[in-house]
């Protein structure tokens, strides 16, 4: 290749106010995108995440999964917590996470479907934003689909991904992508940044923003598995430190490059690779070949005189010990080698991270043009500084870092390849000028001719080169390069005008090559007329002429091409450094004078949102499976199906799930609940709930007790070692309580029970009782007894061989039916009297057994973990026995409270962080689902109405009427009437002509002995006095309600 002087300009010069492409791909990088993916195929029964995006290792969120809320790095922890696999699903089936850390990394949703509407996955720990599927821009630190850790220690048993890497999209071709092969994950294993002051030994600065120090780096590992780290990144602008050197006297890193920007004022791809070696165990050889950028995906390939194009921009920073004087020639031409791979078969070849393999066997596949970029020998300069600070002996080579040249066209080059299918070869092009002589194909994979239609894909590479021995820089230990290279735009078309073309004169002469079209007229072709339509609410058009009297341009590849129909027209103003109109090519026409030979050639076009017309890109979850009779989608077919479902835009089907409310136990011994993945209170459910007004005695009431506060074991009064109870105190069991003496709490949820301590701030005595950590006391009771007992029987279970005591409760001896006795816990006591192994103890309740006896009713056995020789010696009696130590009856106790604790001395609480925030919302709801009933509203509209009326009468004084706050009656006036309605209620006017006018009414007053109706809303027509009022009797049972309330 020719070398160009800094001060000459590199990219192609057009002087010319238009340029015009046809560009069967084209991408500039404007709208990539990161891919969101899950390569976890259709019939797998269950979910690998590993074959999910990887999310973003520094936070450990991962917005690009459609599947998991985490980061790999949280996900692969919790497997291993987990006994290992990667079956995360397997696990723990929730989708709230709600700060449960031993659970974060298995949250998920239930498909694809809930990822690109609304996901609630993604919500602010359940609670503040609705969460969807967002557009990331391709940053390989925040957002690889895959991740290697393999090289960091962190709470992942090994590496996730041997091959990590990034998927980008073509925003101008959705269904091709690009591979970026990424070496780490962004956090390095979330290792710790080196920091400014960072040394190693005197040299300081040496190692500052990096993960790892260079010689770690190149000594770690076999050779060519630790010495390379690749990242990949768009930006706008881009600006470079110095690399970091090893050697003892550099004691700082102070080069800093010139701001890069685009030619065109717009993003561009970096691909950051840095290159280490230690000479001692390796060598950059051993590296070999390592792919920096991917494209998968069609170059709509046309026939001969198409080109490929790419501009790119170069920076090479040497990281080199150095022991002597600089020698800059050697060092410039050491630097890394980039490799240009463009055209693969289309029909025999497999695309992925780690390259283009045969599909046949899996070898390597080889493209049909493979070109070696030696920068050395394009630049003058391989890095371009604004400042660089002197740094004495060790000064950095003039030739890497410095230069005199601020412009962006000294920096970025043109490569254009033009190819010729006829005669399978191809020409390159530098900057417009031809580079080297015309070349031929590599033969394809089957050995014969390449055609248009198997073009497809192209490929970055680079290689590092060693330093040969003797080298005046003498590279005793580390030596290393930081390869950066920009990708500003890449193209495969041809140009419409400003053709490229060997020139005339050109050498050698070869007649196969294409020769440069000559200027003036006829010569090559030119734009004539322009027209560009944008209209309101509508898409754009442009309809173009051009003339090609030399018949330079042949337009039938876009007629019958080898490639699909999907053609680009661009035009670009004042050079091609960007183009500002783009379309579809719709029609060609052309048409030509018989006498005169002007040939005109008129392209239509429209804008490529056009394209939506005949494709809509979508998520392929094996949906397209079910047209036939094959099982293979069986696995995942609820989530396929549900994505067909989300397609239809504005409506949503409701979902069936199972009979569960929303919660599993997570632990036997702890108020500790998860959700439950099919609960029917999910967010478009088909199933309504039954709204229940805690009426029932012996139901589930006040299920926010549960979320709200911690649950007492068991409520009892503690016993004295001489058989007297603790006067005015209750005894509290509570495992790991973490209270402390002087403490308040707020006691709820025993105002039914025998014990009734309710009250918010009751004083902590003591928070050790007989020597048992888990009691403490509070004030008031003590409580009564549940029941008493006086005999036992013996009983084991599931074949053990332990015997335990269940006890018969005396008849008479409990007023509340223990039948529907919440298992839970149980104590004892016997008045007067303390029993070893007996008082202040708390036991197990497993069960309760209802047994009807010969009086006709029914006696109670209430099954403990007691054990049996605490009642009996003998360990075979059978049937009831009274008990051996203390004769009976023995109190027993089972009630229990809630407690919301307050604890002064250590400054925690249970209603804040992460307690607070999982159920402050379900506690809510619970209590909303009540209030419902409270309304005088509601009761009017839904109430069961009794057919006897509470209180009747006839209307006097004034007219009722629908502005009335106030009904006066003749409904005679109690003091007991009055306290009722007081409280509020409906009540009726009812008509001559029998119409039923229903009103609340939030008050009654006693008006001369009679009774008048205060606050009175919802009338809704005229009543004269003397028509017919009635106080409706109201039912308190509203399950005949039932909601379709989901959140």
């Amino acid at each position: 290749m020719p070398e160009y002087s800094g001060s000459e300009k590199m990219t192609r010069n057009i002087d010319d106010k238009y340029v015009v492409w046809i560009s069967g791909y084209y991408d500039d990088f404007n709208g990539s995108a990161c891919i969101s993916e899950d390569s976890n195929t259709v019939d797998s029964f269950t979910i690998d995440h590993t074959n999910s995006h990887a999310g973003n290792t520094i936070n450990g969120e991962a917005v690009l999964n459609p599947t998991y809320r985490f980061s790999v790095i949280e996900r692969q922890s919790y497997s291993a917590q987990a006994g290992g696999g990667s079956h995360l699903t397997d696990y723990y089936p929730v989708s709230s996470w709600h700060g449960r850390t031993e659970i974060k990394g298995t949250l998920h949703n239930d498909g694809v479907h809930e990822y690109i509407t609304k996901d609630t996955i993604r919500l602010a720990q359940g609670e503040n934003w609705e969460g969807r599927a967002t557009f990331r821009s391709p940053q390989s630190f925040f957002h690889q689909n895959r991740a290697t850790t393999a090289t960091t220690t962190n709470a992942m048993t090994g590496a996730t991904n041997a091959n990590g890497y990034m998927l980008v999209n073509n925003p101008r071709k959705t269904g091709s992508k690009y591979y970026y092969p990424i070496d780490n994950d962004g956090s390095y294993g979330r290792s710790d940044i080196k920091d400014y002051s960072a040394t190693d030994s005197s040299n300081k600065h040496a190692q500052a923003g990096n993960h790892i120090d260079i010689s770690a780096a190149a000594s770690s590992g076999a050779a060519g598995k630790q010495g390379l780290r690749r990242e990949a990144y768009m930006t706008g602008m881009f600006q470079w430190q110095s690399f970091a050197r090893e050697t003892a006297n550099l004691t700082h890193r102070e080069g800093i490059g010139i701001p890069i920007t685009s030619l065109g004022g717009k993003s561009f791809m970096v691909l950051d690779t840095k290159w280490f070696c230690q000479k001692a165990t390796q060598t950059f050889a051993a590296f070999g070949e390592k792919i920096l950028m991917l494209y998968d995906g069609t170059l709509n390939a046309m026939g001969t005189k198409d080109r490929f194009h790419i501009r790119m921009c170069a920076q090479h920073f040497s990281g080199l010990e150095t022991t002597g004087s600089f020698d800059d020639a050697n060092v410039k031409t050491k630097s890394p080698l980039t490799y240009l791979s463009i055209g693969y078969d289309s029909e025999t070849t497999t695309f992925a991270s780690t390259g283009v393999t045969k599909t046949s066997d899996g070898s390597a596949s080889n493209p049909a043009i493979k070109i070696t970029i030696d920068w050395s020998t394009i630049y003058t300069k391989l890095a371009h500084a604004a400042y660089n600070k002197t740094e004495t002996e060790y000064s950095t080579p003039a030739g890497l870092m410095t230069t005199d040249s601020t412009t962006m066209n000294d920096l970025w080059v043109d490569f254009d390849v033009v190819v010729d299918f006829d005669n399978q070869s191809y020409q390159l092009f530098v900057n417009g000028t031809e580079s080297g002589s015309v070349t031929a194909f590599t033969a394809s994979p089957d050995g014969t001719a390449w055609t248009p239609s198997q073009f497809y894909g192209w490929q970055l590479s680079g290689a590092g080169r060693d330093f040969t021995d003797g080298h005046t820089q003498n590279p005793t230990n580390t030596y290393a390069w930081q390869q950066i290279l920009m990708v500003d735009r890449a193209a495969f078309g041809r140009n419409i005008t400003h053709h490229l073309g060997k020139t005339a004169g050109g050498s050698p002469a070869i007649t196969t090559a294409d020769t440069a079209h000559t200027s003036g007229h006829p010569g090559s072709p030119r734009m004539e007329t322009l027209s560009y339509t944008c209209g309101t609410n509508n898409t754009s058009s442009i309809s173009a002429k051009i003339n090609d009297d030399a018949n330079n341009l042949n337009i039938y590849p876009l007629i019958n091409g080898g490639g699909n129909s999907d053609y680009l027209f661009q035009i670009a103003r004042n050079g091609d450094d960007r183009f500002i109109l783009s379309g579809i090519i719709n029609s060609v026409r052309v048409s030509q004078k018989a006498k005169k030979g002007e040939k005109d050639i008129q392209f239509s076009c429209t804008d490529v949102s056009k394209l939506l017309d005949r494709a809509v890109p979508v998520w392929d979850g094996g949906q397209g499976l079910f047209n036939n009779d094959t099982d293979k989608a069986v696995a995942r077919r609820g989530s396929a199906e549900a994505l067909n479902d989300a397609l239809y835009f504005g409506a949503v089907k409701l979902k069936i799930r199972d009979d569960n409310l929303g919660f599993q136990k997570a632990s036997p011994s702890a108020n500790d609940y998860l959700e439950h993945k099919n609960q029917r209170t999910c967010l478009y459910s088909s199933h309504p709930i039954q709204l229940y007004n805690n009426e029932d005695v012996s139901a589930p009431n006040y299920p926010e007790y549960n979320w709200l506060y911690k649950k007492a074991r068991v409520l009892f009064p503690m016993q004295n070692a001489d058989g007297s109870l603790v006067a005015s105190k209750t005894g509290v069991s509570m495992t790991s309580h973490g209270l402390a003496a002087t403490d308040t709490v707020n006691i709820f949820g025993t105002a039914d029970n025998k014990t009734s301590i309710d009250g918010t701030n009751k004083l902590v005595d003591a928070v050790t009782f007989d020597s048992d950590s888990n009691i403490f006391s509070v004030a008031g009771g003590p409580p009564a007894a549940n029941a008493t007992t006086t005999e036992a029987k013996r009983y084991n279970f599931n074949g053990s061989s332990t015997n335990y005591a269940a006890f018969l409760l005396d008849a008479g001896s409990f007023t509340t039916v223990p039948e529907n006795l919440e298992f839970g816990h149980i104590t004892f006591n016997k008045t007067g009297t303390y029993i070893s192994n007996v008082s202040n103890d708390v036991f197990e309740l497993y069960g309760v057994e209802k047994v009807a006896n010969s009086a006709g009713g029914f006696d109670y056995y209430l099954y403990t973990d007691v054990p049996w020789a605490t009642i009996n010696s003998s360990s075979s009696h059978s049937g009831l026995s009274a008990f051996t130590a203390g004769a009976g009856p023995w109190n027993v106790y089972w009630d229990t409270g809630y407690f919301d604790l307050h604890t002064t001395s250590s400054g925690t609480t249970f209603n804040s962080g992460g307690d607070w925030d999982a159920v402050k919302n379900r506690s809510n709801h619970a209590m909303w689902m009540r209030d419902l009933p409270k309304s005088l509203w509601f009761k009017r509209m839904f109430a069961k109405i009794d057919e006897t009326a509470a209180y009747s009468g006839l209307t006097t004084t004034n007219p009722a009427i629908p502005t009335s706050t106030q009904v006066f009656t003749d409904i005679t006036h109690t003091s007991a009437i009055e306290t009722v309605l007081d409280a509020g209620g409906v009540a009726e006017l009812i008509t001559a002509s029998g119409v039923v006018d229903s009103f609340c009414f939030s008050g009654a007053t006693n008006q001369g002995g009679k009774i008048r109706l205060d606050g009175c809303k919802f009338i809704s027509l005229n009543h004269a006095v003397g028509t017919t009022i009635k106080i409706r009797s109201l039912d308190t049972d509203f399950k005949h309600i039932w909601v379709l309330w989901a959140d």
